[in-house]
């Protein structure tokens, strides 16, 4: 019945997901008339890793549902066996749960100035809340449901789109710091603030 639960969760926890950032996007495009998706210049890095990174979450999503419904295509993921397992699963989801709410939770904070990608037209630097613990607060709750979902369905699959989401993530921030360590402020804020949790800041040397 747990196993049944997970299932079933990890195939709403996902099409929540796509609705969610669809739901957000078209919002605010209405209600300023700014577009808050930006994948940059055609074929550019930051141009794939965005691609790849969706092409990776619609796989998801597509196989979460579909599975529900034909719980053999669980074979084409190569399953990986795990000792307690289900607590293992558990752990993942909850984690996945927690990552969703630190997303929500700073999407909240930044309101109207979110945006998928970067551009500098519009940009202002958010240095409080969230944002004073880590440069990168949604990626790194996006990192921590990565990992969540490879531990609520253990699989060489799964462990693909960590690396492979992982990776995504940590090229795409360091791009936009590239972009905007341009700026006075953002050279300011690189020193005082870690790039990840518990990281260190720039201006450490450990």
């Amino acid at each position: 019945m747990a196993t049944i639960f997970i299932d079933v969760f990890l195939a709403v926890y996902f099409t929540i997901i796509g609705v969610h950032y669809t739901a957000t996007t078209i919002g605010l495009k209405h209600r300023d008339g700014r577009t808050r998706v930006h994948y940059g210049r055609f074929g550019s890095r930051t141009w794939i890793i965005r691609w790849v990174f969706n092409t990776f979450r619609l796989a998801i999503l597509m196989f979460m549902v579909g599975r529900l419904f034909d719980p053999q295509l669980d074979a084409i993921i190569l399953p990986l066996t795990l000792p307690f397992e289900l607590y293992v699963r558990s752990l993942g989801a909850l984690m996945m749960l927690v990552g969703f709410f630190f997303i929500s939770y700073t999407h909240a904070y930044m309101a109207g100035q979110w945006q998928s990608g970067l551009s500098t037209d519009d940009f202002k630097l958010l240095e409080h809340g969230p944002y004073s613990r880590c440069r990168h607060p949604i990626f790194s709750a996006v990192m921590l449901g990565m990992l969540g979902f490879a531990l609520a369905l253990p699989s060489l699959f799964t462990l693909v789109c960590l690396i492979a989401g992982v990776l995504a993530v940590t090229r795409q921030a360091t791009e936009e710091e590239h972009l905007l360590a341009k700026r006075a402020d953002y050279q300011a804020y690189l020193k005082r603030t870690a790039k990840w949790p518990l990281g260190a800041r720039v201006g450490d040397n450990s």
